[in-house]
């Protein structure tokens, strides 16, 4: 499970739409993995839920699992934006013309008067239950498909939108940066050529598709900030102090941080908060609430459901009580062994011998454990 929304209509009894929610999920099967995007419906029935599913997208993908991108929001306008990271195509397919991958897409579920068919043909998967808003911005391209509303993003996992209709997405880098962005209609965030402000060595498109944008903000990776969490915009009575700030935070370390979000480029930022699980364990979302509660979720072990939902609070304020007891926390030489393989091989190599994928691009001596 990677994100869903519920319909802007959600709960308003006596329409039809007041029991639908939007999902995003990853299904594997049969050594398959295909990306969904699916409408339930939770008005009928518990035992019926699943079986009302109705499929908007169906995106097969490579095994590797990873770079899926995540979030669904609904805008003011009631259409319904998903995040999609460089990771769902299928494998040897680049073109955005034939493949949704690597941008945020905009799709109308209601299919509003005047808004257009679904156009343009999948190399893989389908596409039903929806139509392309018109004021899309490439739906006269020839170059993408008609649903993006901006690209260049390698994985952007969450974003949200302020309550000025701006977009902040956090996009979740290779090796090496991490990016904030301020996403703009029609937009190229300049992926796979650029990370951060940096080249990577890939060669940028004779005819770029898109207006380029630069990150809000970037930061390096280090041992413990590597994976961005998207967050908002706060607004809010019970912090004065984030008040306009953008909140977001790190999965790896699980450090909140606050930053400026009234400049075109942040050079600093500061931590405000860290959560207790980090290591891919972390933070894996951070919201804010109507009412105004800042709430994030932790990840927690793979093997056990040890994730949590957490609540910034105000330390001065509220009295921590410390636990008395520590129960000894015991890992299994293979529950070792998969730490190690999702938290240490990329750099490291599966068997620690300094080998792993992302070696060549660190540009740094790599120690062997084996």
């Amino acid at each position: 499970a990677l994100g869903f929304a519920f319909h802007p209509q959600f709960n308003n009894s006596g329409l039809q739409v007041a029991g639908y929610v939007y999902v995003y999920y990853t299904e594997t099967k049969n050594g398959m993995q295909i990306n969904r995007l699916s409408r339930f419906n939770l008005a009928v029935n518990v035992q019926d839920r699943a079986s009302s599913e109705l499929s908007l997208l169906t995106l097969p993908r490579e095994t590797s699992g990873f770079h899926n991108g995540g979030s669904v929001e609904f805008d003011e306008h009631g259409y319904l934006y998903l995040a999609l990271g460089e990771g769902v195509h299928p494998k040897g397919v680049e073109s955005q013309k034939q493949t949704l991958r690597s941008g945020i897409l905009r799709i109308d579920i209601n299919c509003v008067s005047g808004n257009l068919p679904i156009s343009g043909k999948l190399f893989q998967g389908e596409r039903s239950n929806y139509c392309i808003p018109s004021d899309n911005p490439f739906v006269n391209s020839d170059q993408v498909l008609p649903e993006y509303w901006a690209l260049g993003l390698r994985n952007p996992y969450r974003f949200a939108f302020d309550r000025n209709g701006d977009l902040w997405v956090g996009d979740v880098g290779s090796t090496k940066w991490e990016e904030v962005n301020r996403i703009v209609k029609g937009g190229n965030y300049q992926f796979p050529f650029i990370e951060g402000y940096e080249k990577t060595g890939k060669k940028k498109p004779e005819h770029l598709v898109g207006k380029e944008y630069s990150p809000v903000f970037t930061y390096i990776h280090t041992g413990y900030d590597r994976a961005v969490i998207g967050g908002f915009i706060y607004h809010g009575e019970e912090f004065p102090t984030l008040q306009g700030q953008y909140i977001f935070a790190d999965n790896y370390s699980s450090k909140v941080f606050k930053m400026r979000a009234d400049l075109d480029k942040v050079e600093n930022v500061s931590t405000i908060a860290r959560a207790n699980q980090f290591a891919q364990r972390g933070v894996s979302s951070i919201v804010q609430l109507k009412n105004g509660d800042v709430l994030l979720t932790t990840l927690g072990r793979s093997v056990v459901a040890s994730g949590e939902v957490l609540k910034l609070v105000d330390k001065d304020k509220v009295l921590i009580k410390k636990k008395k007891t520590v129960t000894e926390n015991i890992v299994s030489p293979g529950e070792a062994m998969t730490i190690f393989a999702a938290n240490c091989a990329r750099c490291h190599g599966a068997l620690g011998k300094g080998d792993g994928p992302d070696v060549e691009a660190l540009g740094v001596g790599i120690a062997d454990f084996s």
